[in-house]
């Protein structure tokens, strides 16, 4: 199993300006995994187990957090900076 290790040292650059991306392949099915979830999660009826209405929340948080991952490695690789893990 490969052993990543977070290795920046900076905070990265803040964007100024518009970054123009594609949104296709693993972006493009997070994004659909994400916004498929956050339907799930917003449209439960209301009278549905608070269990199941956390696991729903959980679910979306999740993949929030995925896709902003995705995103943030990808307008890396657009701006060309060099990767933060080694």
């Amino acid at each position: 199993m490969t052993t990543w290790r977070y290795i920046r040292t900076e905070l990265p650059a803040l964007l100024t300006a518009p970054v123009s991306l594609e949104v296709a392949g693993t972006l493009l099915a997070e994004l659909n995994l994400y916004r498929q979830a956050r339907h799930d999660y917003l449209s439960c009826p209301h009278d549905l187990p608070d269990v199941e209405r956390n696991r729903r929340r959980q679910i979306l948080e999740r993949l929030g957090e995925q896709l902003a991952s995705t995103l943030a490695s990808e307008v890396r690789l657009e701006l060309g900076e060099p990767s933060d893990f080694e």
